[in-house]
């Protein structure tokens, strides 16, 4: 036997159905607020796009440059890190000494710098298009507060 459930309170779980009336959302607060989730969606979708784009492009050899040492073309990842953890942090031998190699050689010095530079641009930029991400996600939240 089916009953009204405005006559019969009833509880599902964390949802209470009860035999009060509530007011029912305006529609165009809820189409808003469903446009505020859809857009909190897509710039999830964009982050995961952004990031794979950032590995993407590190794990890319360098296209206008191609840096080659002993027949190896180096990636720009393995640029970034044998600058970072090679030259500026000194934190891992192999890579110090491929980097003090560079260094040495005056050819290819101004090349490797060069795009340490144009690495260090592309991830600069990916930072700074998941800051505008966040920015938008921190006003979101604050249009929701109480």
């Amino acid at each position: 036997m089916l009953r009204s459930s405005a006559a019969v309170g009833t509880s599902y779980g964390q949802c209470n159905i009860s035999s009060q009336r509530h007011e029912i959302p305006h529609n165009s607060a809820m189409s808003s607020f469903m446009e505020n989730i859809n857009q909190r969606i897509s710039n999830d979708l964009e982050f995961f796009n952004t990031r794979d784009e950032l590995n993407d492009f590190l794990d890319s050899p360098d296209e206008v440059l191609h840096i080659k040492v002993n027949n190896k073309e180096f990636s720009k990842r393995e640029i970034y890190e044998i600058f970072i953890y090679g030259g500026l942090a000194h934190a891992n031998e192999v890579k110090k000494k491929i980097y003090d190699e560079w260094m040495a050689n005056p050819m290819l010095k101004p090349i490797t710098e060069n795009e340490f530079i144009n690495v260090m641009v592309g991830i600069l930029q990916c930072i700074l298009h998941v800051q505008e991400l966040n920015d938008l996600l921190i006003i979101d939240f604050n249009c929701f507060r109480i």
